[in-house]
């Protein structure tokens, strides 16, 4: 990591909540994450069911909301990616997105960053959607289903401490 990132992380502190719905509130109604123009309003409007065993990550650097995030634990991986063997570790980011105002600033390398901090015993992966370049400046490897990215996504995965 270079010395800007290190910078960074030490200069910006984030707060990562996770959102699940109160014991009172309506399952079928519930809304995680405030209405906001800051994030595509598709990713975010959809029902989450208590019941899965997603995580999400409202991500806030001060008062402001500059990030979310969609956790899938332990996803299957389809064999044809040839992965190495990854057994419950994975930790599949479904969804992130950095606020539209808050984009080209580093923030998504210091966030992923600390989701590693955060989930220290877990191997990160996404499914890419038109972020190649953002991955792939992770360091994270890819590997490409043999359909072609026309079929399957390219998956991207932390490296192995």
């Amino acid at each position: 990591m270079d010395k800007a990132a290190l910078d960074k992380i030490r200069i910006v502190e984030f707060v990562f909540i996770e959102k699940r719905p109160g014991p009172d509130e309506d399952r079928y109604g519930w809304e995680p994450f405030a209405e906001s123009d800051e994030f595509s309003r598709d990713w975010w409007r959809h029902q989450f069911d208590p019941e899965d065993p997603y995580i999400l990550l409202e991500v806030r650097l001060g008062e402001v909301e500059v990030a979310r995030l969609d956790l899938e634990p332990g996803v299957v991986i389809d064999e044809a990616y040839a992965t190495p063997e990854l057994g419950t570790t994975t930790l599949e980011i479904g969804f992130f997105e950095v606020a539209q105002s808050q984009r080209r600033r580093g923030f998504g390398t210091v966030i992923m960053l600390g989701l590693h901090v955060r989930y220290p015993d877990r191997r990160l992966l996404a499914f890419s959607q038109e972020a190649d370049e953002f991955w792939a400046s992770l360091g994270w490897r890819r590997y490409d289903h043999p359909d072609g990215p026309d079929a399957h996504r390219p998956l991207f995965m932390q490296r192995a401490p």
